[in-house]
């Protein structure tokens, strides 16, 4: 009997736990919530599923106005030998590194070679640019995306138009079981015409709403809600009010318009922009009609003191997590979220996401916001933002230009940081530490720099081959290393690889 492939760290694999409850239809993704009190997602055939995204996976790349042109997309014609072939090895790429999940807006011709996905509906933008004709009625804030657009939730044209973006586009996908579920939108503008640090707050909907001409029906609904609230009411209590009531009719005729069309997928929030991008009191109404609560999230991890922070300067992470969640009452989803490397020669000036010097600050900060991710029993997944670095000279004049991505523009990966992910998800969802006995250590005698860490990926590569189906741990040393003909330190025998067989793994 052959042996299944061994390997030297030990596994916690997530398995089914019988459900308490669950949403979303049979034989597609639907969510569990066990008896441990743990919020999982399932995918059709009933197996434990973490979303492990990746947003933007394109064979363009991202636009750079100083340049006219995509940087990326010139560079992977130029060495691929057709865009088949990008997609045949990302896909690959992205199964090794322990990804499961397209977010973001992928490119359609990687869907449904293995990995599941995500759909972004952007309810708010094309609700208001319907055929890209501009109804200035159909919204309450507008511009470019995100964080600009906000639909106008009381026109009469708000629920037919939901209805039609729904049928058009979630009936078509109403029998993928690849599609974990939709986002409603983007970042929208909760705030209104609040400033970036008053952007949490409750006045600045009711105040972008009173700006806008008074025969507008955003503006006419207004007046008539502060003609029929008490007089003695504070005026902070009515514009929390009417943050609810617009919270309220975003979400219903957004979530019926897709459950109309599609009984069977998983609404997944609207994907706040952090947990300041919109009062808690809306964060609460999403939780009533959504099946999980969607945020885009940059941490901070403290260099003293090595505590995890809502953002530099702020509050402990888990604090803030735990007391949203107490409010949405519903799974959470990171849906976006990075670190920034400063040694990928790009400026990094402008965008979100921690600075750390080198590639390998970048993963150990990488790896420290993901195992809290996965340790919160509410967190359903994470997407990483995002595939490719970001143009030099930006995305746009005075854009983004930083080191988001998993490869750089010429489709080479960051060894570190994917070299993280692929080890910790091979550890699986529950894990909480890393085995010691995957600590590499330099020794004199080390034939070059950093063979234990390319050794290291060669067995998760065989491992993610074979399915990550462990039966026995072995644990052995540089002569067991050499019976499959590795060459690794020490004497060489390769020779005795004909009369035994084993991982290698030392």
């Amino acid at each position: 009997m052959r042996m299944r492939q061994a390997f030297l760290c030990t596994f916690v694999l997530a398995a089914s736990i019988p459900a308490l409850c669950t949403a979303g239809g049979a034989g597609f993704f639907r969510l569990d919530t066990r008896k441990d009190g743990r919020d999982a997602l399932l995918d059709g055939d009933g197996k434990a599923f973490f979303v492990r995204g990746v947003d933007h996976v394109q064979f363009k790349g991202h636009w750079c106005a100083a340049l006219k042109k995509f940087p990326h997309l010139e560079w992977n014609k130029a060495h691929y030998a057709s865009e088949e072939a990008w997609r045949v090895e990302t896909v690959d790429r992205l199964k090794t590194w322990g990804f499961n999940t397209l977010t973001g807006v992928p490119d359609d011709a990687l869907l449904h070679r293995g990995l599941a996905h995500t759909v972004t509906l952007d309810f708010g933008k094309r609700v208001y640019r319907t055929d890209w004709n501009n109804d200035p009625d159909m919204a309450i804030k507008s511009g470019s995306s995100p964080c600009t657009y906000f639909p106008n939730v009381f026109s009469t044209g708000f629920v037919a138009r939901c209805e039609a973006l729904a049928a058009a586009r979630c009936g078509a996908l109403k029998g993928d079981r690849t599609l974990v579920g939709y986002f409603l939108d983007n970042e929208l503008a909760w705030w209104g015409n609040a400033g970036v640090k008053e952007r949490g707050g409750a006045e600045g909907m009711f105040d972008a709403v009173a700006a806008l001409p008074s025969e507008h029906s955003a503006r006419k609904a207004l007046d008539a809600f502060r003609a029929a609230r008490p007089a003695d009411e504070p005026l902070e209590t009515t514009k929390a009010k009417f943050l609810a009531l617009v919270a309220d009719r975003y979400f219903s005729t957004c979530v019926n318009a897709v459950r109309k069309h599609d009984p069977n997928h998983l609404v997944l929030g609207c994907r706040f922009a952090g947990f300041g991008g919109a009062h808690k009191i809306v964060w609460e109404v999403a939780g009533r009609y959504c099946d999980v609560v969607s945020f885009n999230c940059y941490p901070h991890r403290d260099w003293k003191t090595g505590e995890l922070l809502e953002k530099r300067g702020g509050r402990s992470l888990a604090e803030v997590f735990d007391e949203y969640h107490a409010v949405a009452k519903k799974p959470f989803l990171v849906t976006e979220w990075a670190v920034v490397g400063l040694d990928a020669g790009l400026p990094c000036k402008h965008g979100a996401g921690q600075r750390t010097s080198t590639q390998r600050e970048r993963a150990l900060v990488a790896e420290a916001f993901a195992r809290f991710f996965m340790s919160r029993p509410y967190v359903v997944g994470y997407d990483w933002f995002m595939w490719v670095d970001e143009p030099a000279l930006g995305i746009n004049i005075d854009g983004e230009d930083s080191n988001y991505g998993l490869v750089n523009e010429k489709s080479e990966p960051y060894r570190e940081l994917v070299g993280m992910f692929t080890r910790l998800h091979l550890e699986g969802r529950y894990a909480a530490t890393t085995p010691k006995s995957c600590i590499g250590m330099t020794r004199r005698w080390d034939p070059y720099p950093g063979w234990w860490e390319k050794r290291h990926a060669e067995k998760l590569a065989q491992i993610a081959a074979s399915g990550g189906k462990i039966d026995i741990v072995f644990v052995g040393d540089s002569i067991t290393h050499n019976w499959e003909g590795a060459r690794g330190p020490g004497s060489d025998y390769a020779a005795a690889t004909a009369r035994r067989t084993c991982c290698g793994v030392c």
